[in-house]
């Protein structure tokens, strides 16, 4: 029961962990990048980090996933981006709560087919890996 349980969660757990790492690293990067290119470049520099982080992340569940590469990365993106959203969290005037509901899963749903694309480039790495493998000759039986 656990067993199955852990082998279902590892790939997204890895993959969360995956997108923080890489987030880290490109944001340092792009940030030294903006120290020369002037202040306009640091308004790309979100979108330079989280979306080829998504996609990292996504594709890293979606190779350790043993099957469902694409759900794997799906997932991985929509906590990733949860959790990137809830930590940066401005106070905002009331908007309503229907507005504000439409936006966080419009924005969730965002990162995890964002995601998902690096879990299906998985899918398909996995797949075109298992069709150029050569098959093994059958040997004829004596009967």
């Amino acid at each position: 029961m656990f067993r199955h349980l852990y082998l279902l969660l590892r790939p997204a757990f890895i993959g969360v962990l995956s997108y923080a790492a890489c987030l880290l690293v490109l944001w340092y990067w792009f940030g030294l990048l903006s120290l020369f290119a002037g202040e306009q470049y640091l308004l790309l520099l979100p979108f330079l980090c989280i979306l080829p982080s998504l996609i990292v992340s996504g594709y890293i569940a979606g190779k350790l996933a043993l099957t469902h590469q694409v759900q794997h990365g799906f997932i991985v993106g929509c906590v990733s981006f949860l959790i990137t959203q809830a930590l940066s969290v401005k106070p905002a005037p009331d908007i309503g709560w229907l507005a504000t509901a439409t936006f966080i899963v419009a924005i969730v749903l965002a990162g995890g087919f964002t995601s998902a694309i690096g879990g299906w480039m998985a899918k398909r790495h996995a797949s075109h890996s298992n069709s150029n493998t050569t098959p093994t000759p059958k040997v004829p039986t004596a009967e």
